[in-house]
């Protein structure tokens, strides 16, 4: 997500900001281990390895996460719920509204993304949201159901699912 929508906090989208950063970097790699490892596994019934693709990210995705923003020892609850809409040739757009500390940021605001799959399963997401730009590597699920992803604009500790609720 870099998605600014509050200046001097850095990026919004699917955040997760601890106060301790050894804490998101030991979660961050445990996570993107299981995940990395889960998307490229053989496949039980075929011993194939998974396959994918920009079409295999193709459809309506929600989301929903909530946490902390931390910054200049100031802590404050934030809540993130949006739609994306990917259409299988590497576009989509959406909208998310974000909420922190009580106050809407940003309602329903519009987004654009462009991203890349390759065959493991794993790839690129460029988020636009109102002009703030955020970078993402996302793991995607063999069925296209399920993404993982994970901000890595500097300075930024970041992530969260999204899950497909139509095609």
């Amino acid at each position: 997500m870099r998605r600014s929508f509050i200046s001097g906090i850095g990026s919004r989208r699917r955040k997760v900001v601890l106060a301790s950063a050894s804490v998101a970097a030991s979660v961050g790699v445990g996570l993107l281990t299981l995940v990395g490892t889960a998307s490229a596994a053989s496949t039980p019934a075929t011993g194939t390895r998974a396959s994918c693709r920009n079409a295999t990210l193709k459809g309506t995705y929600i989301y929903y996460n909530d946490g902390w923003l931390v910054s200049g020892g100031k802590k404050e609850p934030f809540s993130i719920a949006g739609v994306d809409r990917f259409n299988g040739v590497g576009a989509g757009h959406g909208v998310t509204t974000f909420d922190v500390n009580g106050k809407v940021v940003n309602a329903n605001t519009p987004e654009t993304s462009t991203y890349t799959i390759k065959a493991d399963c794993i790839g690129k997401i460029v988020f636009d949201t109102a002009g703030s730009i955020g970078h993402f590597n996302v793991y995607v699920s063999p069925s296209g159901g399920l993404v993982s992803l994970i901000e890595t604009d500097r300075g930024s500790v970041g992530g969260g699912t999204e899950s497909r609720v139509a095609r």
